[in-house]
């Protein structure tokens, strides 16, 4: 796994490349943690992720948890196939925001920000 971690004005973008899965999900919230002080939305860019078990998505779930106490969310973009199959029999396609373009979710995060 590699992770992109870039800070913008109104939010922080993570691009997730490779597998997240039992292996590195230790590695990704680590690196998650520290990059999120103050951050309010997350984009989650997924057009790399080949696979994700139910582990990589229990920490997405927690990181979820952590920026939620301030009100804050995800917004998980370009979910490919096979992640998106974990998304939807775990319902987590229920709990996140998913649009299928960066310009989506950019616009998404602008509108969240005016509530």
């Amino acid at each position: 796994m590699k992770l992109n971690i870039r800070k913008e004005t109104n939010y922080l973008m993570i691009k997730i490349i490779g597998r997240l899965d039992i292996s590195n999900t230790a590695q990704f919230k680590s690196e998650v943690s520290e990059s999120i002080e103050d951050a309010k939305i997350i984009i989650l860019e997924l057009s790399e992720l080949e696979f994700m078990d139910s582990t990589g998505l229990g920490a997405i779930i927690s990181i979820l948890k952590i920026i939620s106490k301030n009100d804050g969310n995800i917004f998980v973009v370009n979910l490919q196939e096979k992640p998106r199959i974990l998304f939807e029999i775990t319902r987590a396609n229920r709990i996140f925001d998913i649009f299928n373009s960066l310009e989506d979710a950019v616009n998404a995060v602008e509108n969240y920000q005016e509530e």
